[in-house]
C-alpha cells in the first residue's frame, strides 16, 4: 500500500514539476524561439486582453529591482527583450497590472523562459 501511494506522490510531483508557469494566467507571451545564440536577443510580445482605454504596465523584477516594459499601441503589445551574454537557462520573473474587458483591476505574475547556447 505505502508502494502505491509513493509512486502516485512521485508522479504527482512530476506532473506539477513539468508543468508550464504560465498556464494559469492570462499573459500571451509570444515568441519565434525559446533558444539563441550567444549575443543574439531574444523577443517576446507580452500581451494580455485588457480594457481599450486603460493600457496595461508590464515590468520585470530582477532582484531587488522592477524594470518597466514599454507597451507599443501600434502593435498592441509590450516587447521585452534580452540579450543572450552567458550560455544556459534564463528566467525572468514580470507581473502586469491592467483593467480586464469587464472593468476589474488584475495584478498578475508571469515568467519568461528562454535559452541560451
Amino acid at each position: 500500500m505505502k508502494a502505491i501511494v509513493l509512486k502516485i506522490g512521485l508522479i504527482l510531483f512530476i506532473m506539477i514539476s513539468c508543468s508550464d508557469p504560465n498556464k494559469n494566467t492570462n499573459v500571451s507571451i509570444e515568441t519565434i524561439s525559446d533558444v539563441i545564440g550567444l549575443d543574439e536577443i531574444y523577443t517576446a510580445n507580452l500581451r494580455v486582453s485588457h480594457l481599450d482605454t486603460v493600457f496595461p504596465e508590464f515590468s520585470i523584477i530582477i532582484n531587488s529591482d522592477t524594470f518597466l516594459i514599454a507597451y507599443e499601441r501600434k502593435l498592441g503589445c509590450a516587447v521585452f527583450k534580452a540579450r543572450g551574454t552567458n550560455i544556459g537557462k534564463k528566467v525572468y520573473n514580470g507581473q502586469v497590472k491592467y483593467v480586464n474587458k469587464t472593468g476589474d483591476r488584475i495584478n498578475e505574475k508571469f515568467e519568461i523562459n528562454f535559452i541560451v547556447k
